[in-house]
């Protein structure tokens, strides 16, 4: 079974889920949002909002479960309702590297080409997941108001990429994910930070204490849920 019959096999239209499966996702902590909830779509009418939402289906991915897998059919783009995810690719040695992090109300699978997925997106956390088909993003994208907000989602994309090739040291790359996340940083294991920062794990133990030391960074263990960093005003 390949991954586009698996999710229609757990997927589930925003308008059909039966109210006895939203309760027991409330319960979890997994709630279902309106659309409006999520920033690309929010402040709009019903009349935009209502064909969109029909089409939209969402799916549940636990922890380290891919969401979506590079080579799969490029069908659509994907928000994060709730969760958090990161992108990953492997290099020609097989070594994972960190492409950057999806947060709750953000999309990704705009930028892919249309007929093959780009990188790995797995699930960090359990997540739910909204599903648009291409077809219906495009559809979207003809209000003015949602492709100027998917432009500047891309545009903010190159200035990352081009932030990420000025940073060659491993405390310049590493801080610059921390930037880049915009707040406090849970981290399950140092290997996460390394491979979002694409340096090794020796690296990023020896970069952490550098930075504590000096002040830059707070760290406050979590037991057996990781970390949380924290960068510091200098």
């Amino acid at each position: 079974m390949n991954k586009e019959q698996i999710f229609k096999q757990q997927s589930h239209t925003l308008g059909e889920l039966a109210s006895n499966e939203r309760r027991q996702l409330a319960k979890c902590g997994k709630p279902i949002c309106d659309i409006r909830e999520l920033p690309l779509f929010a402040g709009l009418n019903d009349t935009v909002i209502d064909p969109i939402q029909a089409r939209a289906s969402v799916a549940l991915f636990d922890t380290g479960e891919a969401i979506v897998t590079r080579g799969d059919p490029d069908t659509g783009v994907w928000f994060l309702i709730q969760g958090e995810a990161r992108k990953q690719r492997y290099t020609e040695t097989g070594s994972v590297v960190g492409i950057g992090i999806v947060k709750r109300g953000e999309f990704f699978g705009d930028e892919f080409d249309g007929v093959t997925v780009a990188y790995d997106v797995i699930a960090t956390k359990p997540c739910i997941v909204m599903k648009l088909p291409n077809d219906a993003f495009e559809m979207a994208c003809g209000n003015s108001i949602i492709l100027a907000r998917v432009c500047d989602k891309m545009a903010k994309g190159l200035r990352r990429a081009y932030d990420r090739m000025e940073r060659t040291t491993a405390g310049e790359r590493i801080e610059n994910v921390l930037r880049e996340y915009e707040g406090p940083m849970i981290i399950r294991k140092q290997d996460d930070l390394a491979h979002l920062a694409g340096v090794t794990r020796e690296e990023t133990c020896r970069t952490i204490g550098r930075m504590i030391r000096s002040g830059l960074l707070k760290r406050t263990l979590l037991g057996g849920l990781g970390s949380r960093l924290e960068l510091l005003s200098r």
